[in-house]
């Protein structure tokens, strides 16, 4: 659904490991309007992990998406277009070959940013949108390469954030091998999300203060928690509408987690709610969002459509 607007109209481009996305939309007091959303599944950051290096079929395909966003991007008359690139061009070793390609093919500049860059920005989308969200906040964006999570203490402050190693499309390709999930599979995932989490805690010298069950909102963003949205909703198709600030119980996400671990790929594909694009990996997904409210003590997820997007686009001024 298209929204209008009288202001001058941005356009933002998340360049991710598994999904590149496109957004929209204008500012106006403060407040983000989106005129039109676009994604494709590209798997740019198939076999980074293995090789350090991005496929050629991939590239090809991320590029030709590109040109297809562009294509929109004109039809808006957009003021500014920000595309940025997250964990697959932080890690390739020819990402700047693919950006040069990019600029040269789609007419699109694409600045590769740091993974704090990355938890800056997603806030900036979650809490510039998202009114009565209770303090203190746990953030956490799962992509396909990496994961983010910010800790916005009781006055909504950035408090802690870092990036981690660990996402839906890495974790699958280091660890899954059998259809459906070996158990052992599945527990060797939990286990180094476990240890990534908490190590990261204990870095940043914050375990005592996120660790006790005091977090009063848990907020999920990124293709894995829309999509639980969309499982637990039976959604035929994406609604943006009703995904947005949906709530997920532990118990509930613990259930959705089983449930698929237990299904071979081709049953997981029509799954009402889950895109056929994403069954492979959505396990690995579930996975980190699991542990994360674990070991949290959170009780309730809260799902967030918001995020890198929509933060880029608030700092945007026309």
């Amino acid at each position: 659904m298209i929204s209008q607007s009288s202001k001058s109209p941005n356009a933002a481009i998340d360049v991710g490991a598994n999904t590149l996305r496109l957004l929209i939309g204008c500012v106006d007091k403060g407040k983000l309007i989106r005129l039109s959303t676009e994604r494709a599944v590209t798997r740019l950051g198939k076999d980074i992990t293995q090789k350090g290096m991005l496929n050629a079929e991939c590239i090809e395909k991320s590029i030709r998406s590109l040109i297809q966003f562009k294509a929109s991007i004109d039809k808006y008359n957009t003021h500014s277009t920000i595309a940025v690139g997250t964990s697959a061009l932080r890690d390739a070793g020819n990402s700047q070959e693919f950006v040069e390609a990019v600029r040269a093919r789609a007419d699109i500049s694409i600045n590769i940013i740091s993974g704090d860059e990355e938890a800056d920005l997603t806030v900036r989308g979650i809490l510039g949108n998202d009114a009565g969200l209770l303090m203190p906040a746990f953030i956490t964006d799962i992509g396909g390469g990496s994961t983010e999570w910010i800790f916005c203490d009781a006055m909504a402050s950035i408090a802690a954030k870092t990036s981690l190693q660990i996402g839906a499309l890495r974790l699958h390709e280091q660890f899954i091998q059998s259809d459906p999930p070996a158990p052992a599979e599945i527990e060797k995932i939990k286990n180094i999300v476990f240890e990534s989490v908490t190590q990261s805690f204990r870095m940043l010298g914050i375990s005592s203060r996120i660790n006790a069950g005091d977090v009063k909102s848990f907020v999920a963003t990124g293709g894995t928690a829309t999509t639980v949205s969309a499982i637990d909703m039976g959604l035929e198709t994406y609604n943006s509408d009703s995904i947005h600030l949906h709530t997920i119980s532990f118990k509930l996400l613990e259930g959705i987690l089983d449930h698929l671990s237990s299904l071979p790929l081709r049953e997981r594909k029509v799954v009402k709610g889950l895109d056929a694009e994403r069954a492979d990996i959505i396990i690995p997904g579930i996975i980190i969002l699991f542990i994360l409210m674990e070991i949290l003590k959170t009780e309730v997820m809260i799902v967030s459509d918001y995020g890198l997007l929509e933060g880029i686009l608030l700092t945007q001024k026309n």
